[in-house]
C-alpha cells in the first residue's frame, strides 16, 4: 500500500484528478466562451452554467439511491462517469470550426444543440459521479483497516486530506492548461476594447479526452472494487413522509399516546419509528412501549448524532439498536405489538440515522450563499478581469490559478504551521474555522466590489456589456485583482474541507452516499439562487450583486453561528466506549462548547492530537 491507501483508492483518486481536470477544462471557460463564441448576452451564458449547477442534486439523488442500495457505488460510478465523458465529448465536438459558418462567426443550430445536449449530460454524470467517489474510497480504507480501528481511523483523516490535495491539483491543471491552448489557434476577436483567443476546441478537447482516459482505467480495474451492503432503497423519503403521517395522526386524534406526544413533540422524525396497529386503543401505547422502552430514548438519538467522531456516532447507533432489540424481547408475549412492527417494516436504527443526517445538514446552512459567491469567480468575477490591463495572450480565466495554488499552499500552513501553533494541545474548532472563512470570503467580496468601483470610473458598459473606456482613461492594473483571488483560495481551505469533513465524519455509515447527495444538492442550491438572480447579473450591475451578495453572506454567516452554537439544555455527560469521562481530561474546551455539533470529540491523550474532530497519532504525519 503506498502512502497507508489501498490501491484502489489510489485508482479512484487518479479519476478524481482526471474528473477535477475534466471539469475545471470547461466550466472556467464557459462563460467566455458562451458571450464570445457564441455571442449570447451574459445573462444567458449566466443561466446556463447556474442550470448546470442547478441540475446536480437530480442525478446526485438518483445516484445515492442506486449507490447506496441495488447497484452499488462501482457500478454507480461507471454508469455516471460514462455519461460524465460522453458530455464533455459533445462540448468539445460543438466547439469545433465545422460546426460553424464561418469561424469564429456564425455557430450552426448543429453545433449549439450538441453544445447544450453535452452540457445537459455533463451535469447529470457529475452529479452522479460525485455521489460515488468519496465514499468508494473511504469504504476501500475501511476493508483495508478493518482489524485496526483506530489506525483506519487515522488512515481516514489523511485520506480526506490527501484527496481534497490531488484533486485541487488536477483543479489547478484544468484551469491553467486550457484557457492557454486557445491561443493555438491564430485567429481572434476583438469586442470592445478586449480582445479574445478563439481557440476553445483545444480546451475542451483536453477535458473530454481527461475523463475518456479517467472512464478506461476505472473500467479496467472495476474488478478489483467490492459492491458495498446496500441499504433499503428511498428510506429517507420513506421515514420523512411516514414521519408526517404518524404525526397528522397525533394531531387528527387517531393516535393517543401522550406520553410519546410530550416527549417527541418538537421532533418531527422520531414519529416515524412510531408503529402503527389495526388496532389504536391499547396497542398503540404498548408498541409505543416497544419503540422507546427508556424514557430517554430521543436524548440518546440526538446525543449520538451531535457527539462527535466516527467512532462515538457507531457506538451511539450500537446503544440505539441494543436498547430496541432488548425492549422488543420484552414484548414477545405481546403478538399484537410484534405483528404491527413487523407490517411497519422500518427499523428503528433507520430512523436514528435519519435524525443524524438531519442534524448535520444544520451545518450546511450557509452553503448555498456561500457557494454562490464561489461561483462568481468563475463567471462574473472572470468578466471582471476581463475588463483589467491584462495582455490579450493571457486568458482572464488564468486568475482562477490563483485561488487554487492559495487553496494548496494554505492546507498545508493550516495543518502543518498555524493549527499546530496556535492551538497547542486544543483541537481547532470547527464552527471557527468556518466562521473564519466565510469572514475572508466576505473581505475579498468587498475587495472585489472596490475595485468595481474603479473599473466604472474609468470606463462604462453599453447594452451589450461591451466594455469601453472613457477618452484619456487607462485599464485597471489586474494586479488589484491577485488579493481578492488569494482570500479566497485561504476561504476554501476552510470551509469546503471542513464542511466535507463533517458531512462524510458524523453520516451514518450505510448512508454516506445519501449525505453526499445532500452535500451536491445544498451545493446545487447556488445555482438554483444565480438561476434566478441571472437576469441581474450583468456587468453594468457588477457593484450592486458584488455589494448584495457580501451582505447575504454576513447574515447566513450568523445565522451559521447561531445555528450550531452550543445549547445549555443539552446533557453534559459524554463518555467514549470504555465509559471514560471525555469532558474531565485538563486540556478539553468547556462541556458547553464540546455539545455543538461541529465541535466534536475532545478528548485528549499524551500520544494522541485530534485536528477537525478526527483522532490522529501524533507520530502519524499529514499534510
Amino acid at each position: 500500500m503506498l502512502l497507508g491507501f489501498p490501491s484502489e483508492v489510489w485508482i479512484t483518486m487518479t479519476v478524481e484528478f482526471a474528473e477535477r481536470l475534466g471539469f475545471y477544462g470547461t466550466t472556467f471557460m464557459l462563460m467566455t466562451y458562451c458571450t464570445i463564441m457564441l455571442r449570447w448576452s451574459t445573462s444567458a451564458g449566466n443561466a446556463l452554467i447556474n442550470a448546470l449547477y442547478a441540475l446536480t442534486p437530480l442525478s446526485a439523488c438518483v445516484s445515492s439511491s442506486v449507490s447506496d442500495g441495488r447497484w452499488g457505488r462501482p457500478y454507480s460510478l461507471v454508469v455516471f462517469l460514462t455519461t460524465y465523458a460522453v458530455g464533455l465529448s459533445m462540448v468539445a465536438l460543438s466547439s469545433f470550426p465545422l460546426m460553424y459558418g464561418e469561424f469564429p462567426l456564425d455557430p450552426s443550430v448543429l453545433g449549439v444543440a450538441l453544445f447544450a445536449t453535452g452540457i445537459l449530460l455533463f451535469a447529470v454524470g457529475y452529479g452522479g459521479m460525485k455521489v460515488c467517489t468519496n465514499p468508494l474510497m473511504a469504504d476501500c480504507v475501511s476493508d483495508a483497516y478493518k482489524d485496526n480501528e483506530t489506525q483506519c481511523q487515522v488512515v481516514l483523516s489523511q485520506l480526506f486530506r490527501c484527496i481534497y490535495a490531488i484533486t485541487n491539483s488536477g483543479s489547478l491543471i484544468g484551469i491553467i492548461v486550457p484557457p492557454l491552448l486557445r491561443s493555438l489557434d491564430g485567429r481572434s476577436v476583438v469586442m470592445g476594447s478586449v480582445t479574445h483567443t478563439t481557440g476553445y476546441y483545444f480546451g475542451f478537447s483536453l477535458s473530454a479526452v481527461s475523463s475518456l482516459l479517467g472512464l478506461s482505467l476505472f473500467v479496467m480495474m472495476y474488478h478489483r472494487f467490492r459492491r458495498n451492503e446496500p441499504s433499503p432503497s428511498i428510506v429517507l423519503p420513506r421515514i420523512f413522509f411516514r414521519a408526517i403521517f404518524i404525526r397528522w395522526c397525533f394531531a387528527v386524534g387517531r393516535i393517543r399516546d401522550e406520553a410519546f406526544l410530550s416527549a417527541h413533540r418538537w421532533d418531527l422524525i422520531d414519529f416515524a419509528g412510531y408503529p402503527v396497529t389495526a388496532n389504536k386503543s391499547t396497542d398503540a401505547v404498548a408498541s409505543h412501549d416497544v419503540l422507546s422502552g427508556a424514557p430517554d430514548l430521543s436524548v440518546k438519538l440526538r446525543n449520538c448524532t451531535e457527539s462527535g467522531s466516527g467512532r462515538e456516532l457507531n457506538h451511539g447507533r450500537e446503544a440505539v439498536a441494543m436498547e430496541w432489540n432488548v425492549n422488543e424481547a420484552k414484548q414477545d408475549d405481546m403478538p399484537s405489538q410484534s405483528a404491527s412492527i413487523d407490517a411497519d417494516g422500518l427499523d428503528q436504527t433507520w430512523v436514528a440515522n435519519a435524525k443524524m443526517i438531519a442534524s448535520v445538514c444544520r451545518a450546511l446552512v450557509a452553503m448555498p450563499i456561500y457557494w454562490l459567491i464561489t461561483n462568481q469567480f468563475s463567471t462574473n468575477m472572470i468578466l471582471q478581469a476581463a475588463t483589467t490591463g491584462l495582455p490579450s495572450y493571457i486568458p482572464p480565466e488564468v486568475f482562477n490559478n490563483v485561488n487554487v495554488i492559495s487553496l494548496l499552499i494554505s492546507l498545508l500552513l493550516f495543518d502543518r504551521v498555524v493549527f499546530p501553533f496556535v492551538f497547542v494541545n486544543k483541537t481547532p474548532p470547527v464552527r471557527g474555522r468556518v466562521v473564519c472563512g466565510f469572514a475572508t470570503m466576505i473581505i475579498s467580496m468587498f475587495w472585489c466590489g472596490v475595485v468595481q468601483i474603479n473599473i466604472d470610473h474609468r470606463g462604462k458598459y453599453d447594452e451589450k456589456d461591451i466594455y469601453h473606456l472613457h477618452p484619456g482613461m487607462t485599464m485597471v492594473s489586474p494586479l488589484w485583482l491577485v488579493p481578492p483571488y488569494i482570500m479566497q483560495g485561504v476561504a476554501s481551505a476552510l470551509v469546503d474541507t471542513t464542511i466535507m469533513e463533517v458531512v462524510y465524519v458524523a453520516a451514518p455509515t450505510s448512508m454516506k452516499g445519501t449525505m453526499m447527495a445532500f452535500y451536491l444538492m445544498t451545493s446545487s442550491l447556488s445555482g438554483f439562487l444565480g438561476l434566478a438572480l441571472s437576469p441581474a447579473m450583468r456587468p453594468k450591475n457588477a457593484q450592486i450583486v458584488i455589494f448584495s451578495l457580501t451582505g447575504a453572506l454576513v447574515l447566513v454567516t450568523v445565522l451559521f453561528y447561531l445555528l450550531n452554537s452550543p445549547t445549555a439544555e443539552a446533557p453534559t455527560e459524554a463518555s467514549d466506549s470504555q465509559g471514560t469521562d471525555v469532558s474531565a481530561g485538563p486540556c478539553t474546551v468547556s462541556k458547553e462548547e464540546k455539545k455543538c455539533l461541529l465541535l466534536k470529540d475532545f478528548s485528549r491523550s499524551e500520544n494522541a492530537a485530534y485536528y477537525g474532530g478526527v483522532l490522529h497519532h501524533k507520530e502519524v504525519s499529514h499534510l
